[in-house]
């Protein structure tokens, strides 16, 4: 296969979110091309799409130390730094770029990046408003736009940009995603999951695509339907904590406790700084009468969020055996639900773990 055919196949698999494929072709480039500022800008897009923020950091930078006075694809690198909530070095790339073309997007997109993570949210709407002015056609301007107006909680709004994004592309799948989130928040879980499906027809190998539709299915009640799209999504990333902890909160719906406890019991030895993880584990111990062992993880869980307290102690006076349901405890998804939102500008990309924000390489191509 010709350089030309490899790179474009390279492309392509991005195009189509395919990014492991993608970095695969890159891969077999030649060395002096896969250190060149066109494969760094692949590199760096394909991790911020496997939600690997800190090796994307890396390849932007390596990009921007090749090409300083680069403006394409920086937008992208704005929000790999917003999500590492890198202040100074946002707002550094966004003094940088002011300085280099005022009238650019990625401009505005990074200025605005940087005041939404100062928790400027109007400040950083008037900049996002002023990138879509400037490319009216650029999807993205759009989608962070309502981003910053679901923050707000103003709903009508956020939902009248997201609609903005898909006039500019209708396979922006952020936009698809964030109209999703939406209407989960406003209680309308058909729409929410038929947006979440539209999105996922367009990036079908995002996990968190897959747990936000199993999660609307299963608020919905529709239990074995959830679990079957948890199962898929652990098929991408097995090792992916929000999919087994959701897995394992299905199950324990279903009353197949047995099955739900060692995926409980691994999480909270992986994830021991999770009130959520710690929280559940207590209550599944409790249905199946280890009483020792739920005291303990419920004093760990409140200690990491203190607000557990009215509900570990609610469940207490109920007592807990094998017939206690799972859906006793009102308002169970704001107690013991990973937080969403944080990335709901990657369309999903968030994977609850630690980001990876030390070296990373690709086939001997250091990226720090």
């Amino acid at each position: 296969m010709c350089l030309v055919r490899r790179c474009a196949a390279a492309y392509f698999e991005l195009s189509r979110y395919s990014c492991k494929k993608a970095m695969d072709l890159i891969d077999t480039l030649p060395r002096k091309v896969q250190v060149g500022s066109w494969s760094l800008c692949l590199y760096g897009r394909c991790f911020y799409e496997l939600a690997e923020y800190g090796v994307a950091r890396n390849a932007f930078a390596r990009l921007r130390s090749i090409e300083p006075y680069r403006l394409r694809d920086m937008e992208w690198f704005s929000t790999v730094l917003w999500h590492l909530d890198e202040r100074a070095e946002l707002s550094q790339l966004a003094q940088d770029l002011m300085t280099l073309d005022r009238s650019a997007p990625q401009t505005w997109i990074a200025t605005g990046n940087s005041y939404a993570l100062q928790g400027e949210h109007d400040q950083a709407i008037r900049c996002f408003k002023r990138a879509s002015l400037v490319d009216p056609g650029m999807a993205y301007t759009y989608t962070l736009t309502a981003y910053e107006a679901l923050e707000m909680e103003e709903y009508d709004r956020a939902i009248a940009y997201y609609q903005s994004a898909l006039r500019a592309d209708v396979r922006h799948y952020h936009a698809w995603f964030g109209l999703g989130r939406v209407y989960q928040k406003t209680g309308r879980l058909k729409l929410a999951e038929y947006h979440f499906r539209r999105a996922l027809s367009i990036n079908p190998s995002n996990v968190v695509l897959y747990c936000c539709v199993g999660t609307v299915m299963e608020r919905r009640g529709a239990l074995e339907g959830a679990l079957g799209v948890f199962e898929r999504s652990l098929e991408i990333d097995e090792e992916n904590k929000m999919a087994r902890f959701r897995k394992a909160r299905v199950l324990m719906g279903l009353q197949r406790y047995e099955e739900s406890l060692p995926i409980l019991i691994d999480l909270a030895r992986t994830s021991s700084n999770e009130a959520s993880v710690l929280f559940l584990l207590g209550k599944l111990y409790r249905i199946l009468g280890y009483s020792r062992e739920a005291t303990e993880v419920f004093t760990q869980a409140r200690d990491l969020n203190p607000r557990l307290a009215k509900a570990i102690a609610a469940m207490r006076r109920r007592g807990g055996g094998a017939d206690e349901s799972d859906e006793d405890d009102d308002g169970r998804d704001d107690e013991y639900e990973y937080d969403e939102e944080e990335d709901e500008r990657a369309g999903g990309s968030m994977r609850v773990r630690s980001d990876v924000r030390g070296s990373g390489s690709v086939n001997g191509v250091m990226l720090d």
